[in-house]
């Protein structure tokens, strides 16, 4: 449980870090963070372009970030190439939310673990 946290962190580190060099690049070409003029997400070629454009500079900025951590990126058991640690980096508030829910699952795994450890060691102190 400890490399997983261990390796949430890193993970998280990453993805903020590249975040930060997103928002710098969106910044510099203001064509890409703006929104479109009706309010509604574009169905256009001009709008998909522009999210997979987007996408794919989210992915390499994770990966250009991922790139000043020690080489190889090992937590614990895990070992993870630089471009899988970028796009996971990249995954978005969809990645973590879907991640929060495991984590908080594995929680509540090992709070029940715990319990009916401590009621094994109860009753066999009872017998």
């Amino acid at each position: 449980m400890t490399d997983i946290v261990k390796l949430i962190s890193l993970i998280l580190a990453v993805s903020i870090a590249s975040e930060r060099l997103v928002t710098l690049i969106k910044t510099i070409f203001p064509n890409l963070a703006a929104a479109p003029a009706t309010g509604k997400p574009e169905a256009s070629a001009t709008g998909i372009l522009k999210k997979v454009l987007l996408m794919a500079i989210a992915f390499g900025c994770g990966w250009l970030t991922a790139s000043f951590l020690p080489q190889p990126i090992t937590v614990g058991q895990f070992t993870i190439p630089v471009p899988i640690m970028g796009l996971l980096a990249s995954g978005g508030s969809a990645f973590w939310t879907n991640l929060l829910g495991y984590v908080s699952g594995l929680k509540d795994l090992s709070n029940q673990k715990a319990v009916q450890t401590k009621q094994a060691n109860v009753a066999n102190q009872v017998n």
